[in-house]
């Protein structure tokens, strides 16, 4: 025996029939906190120079690095 519900309803419906708290004034509460704690401790000097390769030399370690990382696995898969 198979038995199919199909459910025409929003997602903040959903959530009051299945009796479920209403959670978008604390999220936008801890997401008020979150900026303010990133925008206190956000250096842009710092972040640009973390982002940013500094030299070719740099580029070739990230580079290398990245792919040796996509030899590790080629014995894994074979085909036949």
């Amino acid at each position: 025996m198979k038995v199919i519900f199909d459910i025409d309803c929003t997602f903040e419906k959903a959530l009051a029939s299945l009796i479920l708290p209403d959670v978008k004034s604390m999220k936008a509460f801890m997401m008020l906190g979150v900026e303010a704690r990133m925008n206190a401790n956000l250096d842009m000097d710092i972040l640009f120079k973390t982002l940013m390769l500094d030299s070719l030399e740099s580029f070739e370690y990230v580079q290398k690095v990245f792919f040796s990382q996509l030899g590790q696995g080629k014995d894994q898969f074979k085909y036949v």
